[in-house]
């Protein structure tokens, strides 16, 4: 099966414009939050107000993240003043969960809020807007996979402007790959928390597992993939790598990991 998608873009003024990729982030951003605003343990955590504070000031955060890694892993394709134009395409998100963590460490300690178990209700939803971010990397030609052949049981081609894909090529859907691993990824979470005893810190690290995961296996049929010295790896599967190794080790820190799989 062969999908053909035409990237959404809506011109306002001069560069900016409003493209499909911006409103799937701003739906999965909005999904997140409504399900953190509704979350019975983290309304006993964290007042709404405060809460409100917290998301705007991480979305901030989160985008500027996103967006130095990003620079910092292509850097050879940017200069100072595209460097510093949010309307020129680029964004990581590996840059966005690394510097919003280490914002909510910062804010927690400020605002004397439990961290690990804040962590644990942010960690829980993340996964649906990494999901619906995906989508909108496969909306706008982000993030694209390998050029595939006809007889491949899905591809997808290109018309009109992307963000990078090459027009009119049969190309892997990889941005739907991740988008189901980011939904199989919240379904663990959601039954970790609600059907097995966990603690936060296993909450976590599954979180960083799966994150990690993602970008490590799903990287290798990525179409624009930055390599290193490496001629195995990209930049992002090393900082995956890392991530992957920070899950494990909060894994292993959570003394009680073997009790915690107890049916209630």
């Amino acid at each position: 099966m062969i999908i053909t998608i035409k990237p959404f873009s809506v011109a306002l003024w001069g560069p900016l414009a409003i493209h499909g990729y911006g409103i799937a982030v701003f739906l999965g951003v909005f999904l997140a939050y409504y399900a953190l605003t509704h979350d019975t343990i983290c309304k006993t955590l964290i007042d709404k107000d405060l809460l409100d504070k917290l998301v705007s000031q991480s979305i901030i955060v989160g985008f500027l993240g996103g967006r130095l890694l990003h620079i910092i892993s292509e850097r050879h394709t940017f200069s100072l003043s595209t460097a510093c134009a949010p309307w020129i395409g680029g964004f990581s998100i590996l840059g966005t969960v690394i510097s919003i963590a280490f914002y909510i460490i910062y804010s927690t300690r400020k605002y004397k809020i439990a961290l690990m178990p804040l962590i644990e209700r942010i960690a829980l939803y993340a996964p649906l807007a990494h999901a619906l971010g995906r989508l909108g990397c496969w909306w706008a030609g982000c993030c694209f996979g390998v050029i595939t052949s006809a007889s491949a049981l899905v591809s997808c081609s290109y018309t009109g402007n992307t963000a990078g894909a090459p027009c009119d090529s049969l190309l892997m859907p990889i941005q739907l790959y991740s988008a189901v691993w980011y939904i199989a990824l919240f379904i663990v979470l959601k039954v970790l928390t609600t059907r097995i005893r966990t603690s936060s810190q296993m909450i976590l690290g599954t979180y960083l597992l799966g994150v990690s995961g993602e970008r490590l296996v799903l990287d290798f049929w990525r179409g624009d993939r930055i390599m290193t010295f490496s001629s195995m790896l990209s930049v992002h599967q090393w900082i995956a790598l890392m991530l992957c190794f920070l899950g494990v080790c909060v894994l292993l820190a959570d003394k009680n990991l073997c009790k915690s799989y107890s049916i209630k």
